[in-house]
């Protein structure tokens, strides 16, 4: 199609002045072939300048999500195989949960504009406006035990850090297990949901979503949220920063298996949790009760001591910072 031919040339010339007579002559096609799909192009929401008698450019506040946006920042090979791109759906974890994962590749990879329905943990809404944010999931089917987990969480938490600062320069923190904030604001939710096989007692697949934060926030969160917009004034963010985190997410996951570098990805984690030495309240799910963080553990489960002086090691539940 030759629109997703003019993009794709576009981005391959991103920043620079290219002339409707070159793409022409590059396509083979009239200059009003070319004119009448760069208009279509920006119809669609591109962000592309016209510049009277020299021809066209993308611009960077571009935040269009496209395949050959993402792909032209692209270094994964897993991860890079199979990525489905929507406009619009409930949640990109229901969505992915909903085919047929055993047919499908390990790094299946669904992106959305927006969600309808995103989800966070214990079953709380993700604000998911349309092109204000990243909304990512991830298929993957790890060789892992259930105690194992949790360092599937830890593996996309420090995979988004590593992306934001990769991207932006940014050093952002982790509250366990699996919220990424800057300044003291959410920034990034991570929502980790695994298939278990009864009869082989084993893991079958994981879906991983994330959401991070691009645009603007509602006003209503204002207090409690950020974004990468707020934080950094730049637009068009969404395309690297998909690549950045498909890239850096791969490179991570599969070093899980080598021992030396599993502990370097729990060291990382570590190092980000802003949580450690603080007095948190701890919901189980049974009780809420406060607690000092002492840190974690090899599978990322937080060690603390009740206010009874009671050393505990929590593989789930919920905190919150006592202030």
């Amino acid at each position: 199609m030759l629109k997703n031919k003019i993009l794709k040339y576009l981005y391959a010339s991103k920043g620079n002045i290219v002339t409707g007579g070159e793409m022409a002559e590059y396509f083979n096609v009239s200059r009003t072939a070319i004119w009448k799909n760069i208009k279509a192009l920006q119809e669609e929401g591109y962000i592309i300048a016209t510049h009277k008698n020299s021809g066209y450019t993308l611009s960077d506040d571009n935040d269009v999500l496209t395949i050959e946006g993402i792909e032209s920042c692209l270094t994964a090979k897993v991860f890079a195989k199979r990525i489905e791109l929507l406009s619009s759906i409930t949640s990109t974890n229901s969505y992915l949960k909903g085919l047929d994962l055993p047919s499908l590749p390990e790094g299946y990879t669904v992106i959305a504009d927006c969600q309808t329905e995103g989800r966070g943990r214990m079953g709380r809404k993700f604000h998911s406006p349309n092109r204000e944010g990243l909304y990512i999931s991830f298929l993957l089917k790890p060789s892992i035990s259930t105690a194992e987990i949790q360092l599937v969480t830890v593996c996309a938490a420090v995979a988004v850090c590593r992306a934001i600062n990769l991207l932006l320069g940014i050093q952002t923190s982790i509250k366990w297990v699996n919220d990424i904030f800057y300044n003291d604001k959410k920034l990034c939710g991570i929502l980790t949901e695994a298939t278990f096989s009864a009869e082989l007692n084993r893991i079958e697949s994981v879906v991983v979503g994330i959401g991070i934060n691009t645009g603007k926030v509602a006003k209503d969160v204002l207090g409690i949220a950020t974004s990468l917009y707020q934080i950094s004034g730049k637009k068009g963010l969404r395309e690297p920063l998909a690549a950045a985190l498909i890239n850096e997410f791969e490179k991570i996951y599969f070093a899980l298996g080598e021992e030396s570098k599993r502990k370097q990805i729990i060291d990382e984690y570590r190092d980000r949790l802003f949580i450690i030495g603080k007095k948190v309240m701890i919901n189980n799910f049974r009780s809420v009760y406060p607690a000092i963080v002492r840190g974690i553990d090899a599978n990322a489960s937080l060690l603390v001591t009740t206010s009874e002086g009671e050393e505990q090691t929590l593989r789930s539940g919920e905190i919150s910072l006592i202030l």
